[in-house]
């Protein structure tokens, strides 16, 4: 029952996070979806921190709470294809595959530099 209460707690102050960042990034004059490409990056660096943080199978409260709670609720796969498609289909093609693209690519070194940097 811990773990459902931890996972509770940490995907909404994750997803409340990724709210105000989307709000305040929301007065950009640009269609590019820059606060979910960010939100995404730094929730992947994040995850890598904290599961190399308790790859030896100890704290895993810290894993419910941070990696599956607040890292799940912080990021957003919907809200990435939803916005990629919208710029595919606004005949933005370049915009779009550039999006996906650095989605894609800054995801994935933040998910490695945050597990290697911080594992021991």
């Amino acid at each position: 029952m811990q773990s459902f209460i931890l996972v509770f707690v940490g995907s909404g102050i994750g997803g409340v996070c990724r709210f105000g960042i989307s709000k305040l990034m929301s007065g950009s004059s640009t269609n590019f979806p820059y606060a979910t490409l960010g939100i995404n990056m730094i929730g992947s660096f994040l995850l890598g921190l904290v599961l190399a943080q308790t790859i030896d199978g100890k704290n895993e409260s810290l894993r419910w709470l941070l990696a599956i709670g607040f890292c799940g609720g912080f990021t957003t796969f919907s809200t990435f294809s939803m916005e990629a498609l919208q710029l595919l289909k606004g005949q933005n093609i370049s915009a779009g595959l550039i999006y996906v693209l650095l989605s894609v690519v800054l995801s994935v070194v933040g998910a490695w530099i945050g597990f290697s940097k911080f594992s021991g």
